[in-house]
């Protein structure tokens, strides 16, 4: 972790337990994911715990540890955002993460859900506060034009 986090305790009910900065994990493991929003498309809650902390924002880093044989019996709880285990899926909540892997393989990477190229090492982490614009209340040079395919 590049800034401070927790770890998702699921012992003690998925308390947040905050750790210090620095290396989380180090050890072989099967997928290491992370999204600042719960949901992972279709309904797929893979993220239970993003934007969990009190400011609304913060990601979700999940680091699984799992062989397919463990992983397919469970892939319901999993994508219903249901699945915990002390030891098998590691969950962290915070705004700063960076994932690097330690042999001399680059693996694919996917950026929202689209191909993104082999990677050895990426980082994930939450700007704060998000300013939306909105494009229907046109500035004033920009007034003037008919919005095509706008309904009035």
């Amino acid at each position: 972790a590049l800034s401070e986090c927790a770890y998702v305790d699921p012992r003690r009910g998925d308390a947040a337990i905050p750790v210090e900065t620095g290396l989380l994990y180090e050890g072989s493991a099967t997928l290491a994911c992370a999204g600042s929003t719960p949901f992972y498309g279709g309904g797929m809650r893979l993220f239970p715990f993003a934007r969990s902390d009190k400011g609304g924002g913060g990601c979700h880093l999940r680091i699984a540890v799992m062989s397919p044989w463990r992983f397919v019996p469970n892939v319901y709880g999993i994508f219903k955002g249901t699945y915990r285990h002390d030891t098998l899926a590691l969950d962290f909540v915070g705004d700063d993460f960076r994932v690097t892997l330690l042999d001399d393989e680059c693996y694919p990477f996917q950026h929202s859900g689209d191909a993104a190229g082999d990677r050895r090492a990426w980082r994930i982490s939450v700007a704060g506060n998000a300013r939306f614009v909105d494009l229907l209340g046109l500035p004033a040079p920009l007034a003037g034009l008919e919005m095509v395919g706008a309904r009035h």
